[in-house]
């Protein structure tokens, strides 16, 4: 049975009138806000209920009172309560345009024309319809987390808007065709465990249901799932042993990443004992490099550290390396034999003295220019040279080197070949 007007009951539907398009009607609370004249909308609708669900109702049959009477107790109210018009258990069917001559409509609304308007709503209670009207408007479907294009780890919150005409039963959400959570309630969010997920591109939709079955989905949202934290596989500066890990002056270190999942690096970092020194340094390809003066430090121990973390938010294990920082060059370098002015002959032995503050590494002895190898690298410092076919005056000089690679170079001294 169709309610029209303001309580009254139709006792012949019309049936006759023509039809407003179904785009033209608007909702049902704007339609009570236009009619109610000067009564408040949430206050019409209350007393109208009231009246046809009482004694005295012009709907014939007690059950016709009591869907009244059902409409008035399943209706929302509103934190003040008052009735929530925007939530009405009814729905606005059509509009029907009377017929001229009709008379003012129970309303009292007119259209621009003149001809006066008729509201017919349909409710439900009790599970019976007064008028039958079935729902085929389909839901809409948003995602709007996580972005498209972005890469997720871990648990990430997949998120979506829906909105139906009549309300919106649930919301499946999708990983390709798998079903990965449901949520009932707004604001539609469930919580997807990435970590079991292979890595690569996933495609996300979200699919919203109305109680009639309808259902719309979203359009599909691709994102990357990553756990895979990225690898610093190698680094530079790599002394000789002799060096150990001695430094001095700027030092060019650098380090090479392998990324193990689909995400790029998004953050590359230096630390000097912990603190940062250097965000996103100088890179190319997967080589990342860090100028580091040790001259404005002081001679110790110091902790040089790099990390990475890539678009996922994965973070690569911190890379520290420990290095002695020594710009003291060695302080004494003196030539011990043979002795200035000396006329030597044969196998001759250079011996020279030489120390540091820090870690000696060897003595250089250095004959006319050239180096006499290997190094002495033990004290006493000794290298023994043939003279054999080597007429003539030399120089001779020693240079003392520490693990830092600085060098000391002793006065000269010159000898005679006969």
């Amino acid at each position: 049975m169709a309610v029209v007007g303001c309580g009254e009951v139709a006792s012949t539907p019309d049936t006759t009138v023509s039809q407003a398009r179904q785009e033209d009607a608007a909702t049902f609370s704007q339609h009570v806000a236009r009619l109610s004249g000067p009564e408040a909308p949430e206050d019409f609708v209350r007393s109208w209920l009231t009246k046809e669900s009482g004694p005295e109702s012009s709907l014939q049959s007690p059950a016709m009172r009591e869907r009244a009477a059902q409409l008035l107790r399943d209706w929302p109210v509103r934190a003040d309560g008052k009735l929530d018009l925007t939530r009405p258990p009814l729905r606005l069917r059509d509009l029907a345009r009377g017929n001229a001559g009709d008379g003012p409509s129970a309303f009292n609304a007119l259209e621009a024309n003149g001809r006066p308007l008729k509201l017919i709503v349909t409710a439900q209670a009790d599970g019976l319809l007064l008028e039958e009207d079935p729902d085929t408007q389909a839901p809409t479907a948003e995602l709007t987390a996580p972005a498209a294009g972005s890469y997720v780890r871990s648990t990430v919150a997949v998120t979506a808007n829906a909105t139906d005409d009549v309300g919106v039963a649930r919301v499946d959400f999708f990983d390709g065709t798998t079903l990965i959570g449901s949520a009932t309630t707004p604001p539609y969010s469930i919580s997807w465990n990435t970590t079991s997920q292979a890595s690569g591109v996933h495609s996300l939709t979200a699919q919203a249901f109305d109680a009639a079955g309808n259902s719309g989905t979203s359009s599909v949202v691709s994102v990357t799932v990553d756990n895979n934290p990225p690898l610093i596989v190698g680094s530079q500066p790599q002394n000789p042993p002799i060096m150990q890990n001695y430094v001095r002056g700027t030092v060019n270190a650098s380090w090479t990443v392998a990324l193990q999942g689909g995400a790029p690096v998004a953050l590359a970092q230096v630390f000097q004992n912990g603190g940062v020194v250097s965000s996103n340094p100088t890179s190319s390809g997967s080589t990342y490099y860090y100028s580091w003066n040790t001259l404005v430090l002081g001679n110790r121990s110091y902790t040089l550290g790099f990390q990475v973390t890539d678009a996922a938010g994965n973070a690569s294990v911190l890379y520290n390396r420990t290095f002695i920082v020594d710009n003291t060059k060695p302080s004494l370098s003196t030539i011990t034999s043979p002795a200035n002015g000396a006329v030597v002959s044969g196998v001759v032995t250079l011996a020279a003295t030489a120390s540091d503050s820090q870690a000696m590494a060897y003595v250089i002895f250095e004959v006319d220019g050239v180096w006499l190898t290997p190094f002495a690298t033990t004290a006493p410092y000794t290298k023994t040279w043939d003279t054999t076919g080597l007429s003539g005056t030399h120089t001779i000089v020693a240079i003392a080197t520490d693990r830092a690679g600085n060098e000391r170079r002793s006065n000269p001294i010159t000898v005679t070949v006969p």
